[in-house]
C-alpha cells in the first residue's frame, strides 16, 4: 500500500472515529466547572488519547504479526475482516442513523460531579476503551499502518496523527478554552447544541458509508462478486 494511499485512508477513518457527541458534551462541562477546568478538561483529554492510542497499537500489532507470520495470507485475511467489520459497520450506520437523535448521556451527568483528576482520567480512559462507533475504524486504520511495513517510528508517527484525528472534538474545546475562553463558550455551545440533536443522523451516515467501502474493499480482494 502507497504512502498518499495510507494517509488519505487514515484521514477518512479517523474523521469517521471522531464524530462523538458525547465527548464533545463531557469535555464543555468540565471546561465549565467552578474548580480547575482546564486540569479536568486535559485530565479528560488524556484518558481518551490513552484509550485511543493503546486500541491503536494493538491494532497495528496485529496487522505486523499478519505481515510477519501469514505473509502470504496477510491480504485475504485482511480483506475478510474488512468485510466483517465493513458488514457490522453498515449495521451499526443504519441503527444510528434510526435512533435519529441521542438520548441524554447518563455518562454526561457523571461529569457534572466534584471528581478527582485521576478520577477524570479514568473517565476518559474508559470512554474511548469502550466506544463502539469509533473503535472498529481505528481498528482498521491501524491494522492497515501495521500491514504497510512502513519503519516502525513511522508507524507510530501515523499512529498519532490517527489519535489526533479520532479525539478533535475534545482537543478543539481545549484549544478554544486557552486561546479565548469567552467568545469560545459561545461557538462551542452552538456547535454542542447541533450535534447533540444531529450527530447519530451523521455519524450514522458516515459510518455506513465507510461500512460500505470496507465491504466492498474486502469483497473486491475476495473476488466473491
Amino acid at each position: 500500500m502507497s504512502e498518499p494511499h495510507i494517509i488519505a485512508e487514515i484521514i477518512t477513518f479517523s474523521l469517521g472515529a471522531a464524530i462523538n457527541p458525547t465527548n464533545l458534551t463531557i469535555v464543555l462541562l468540565y471546561l465549565g466547572a467552578q474548580n480547575r477546568p482546564l486540569q479536568k478538561g486535559s485530565s479528560y483529554y488524556a484518558g481518551n488519547f490513552s484509550a485511543a492510542f493503546l486500541w491503536a497499537f494493538l491494532s497495528l500489532i496485529f496487522g505486523a504479526a499478519l505481515l510477519t507470520f501469514v505473509p502470504h495470507f496477510s491480504t485475504f485475511v485482511s480483506a475478510c475482516i474488512d468485510a466483517g467489520i465493513g458488514f457490522i459497520l453498515l449495521l451499526l450506520g443504519i441503527y444510528l442513523f434510526r435512533k435519529k437523535k441521542p438520548q441524554k448521556h447518563d455518562k454526561a451527568k457523571e461529569a457534572k460531579k466534584e471528581p478527582s483528576i485521576y478520577k477524570v482520567f479514568s473517565f476518559g480512559f474508559f470512554m474511548n476503551m469502550a466506544n463502539y462507533s469509533s473503535i472498529p475504524l481505528l481498528f482498521v486504520a491501524s491494522k492497515d499502518v501495521g500491514l504497510t511495513g512502513f519503519p516502525f517510528d513511522y508507524q507510530i508517527a501515523l499512529l498519532l496523527v490517527i489519535c489526533l484525528i479520532m479525539n478533535m472534538m475534545v482537543e478543539i474545546p481545549l484549544i478554544f478554552y486557552v486561546l479565548e475562553r469567552q467568545r469560545a463558550a459561545k461557538i462551542l455551545r452552538k456547535a454542542n447544541t447541533f450535534f447533540i440533536s444531529n450527530g447519530n443522523i451523521i455519524m450514522g451516515i458516515y459510518i455506513f458509508l465507510i461500512g460500505l467501502f470496507l465491504l466492498w474493499r474486502g469483497i473486491n480482494v475476495l473476488n466473491i462478486l
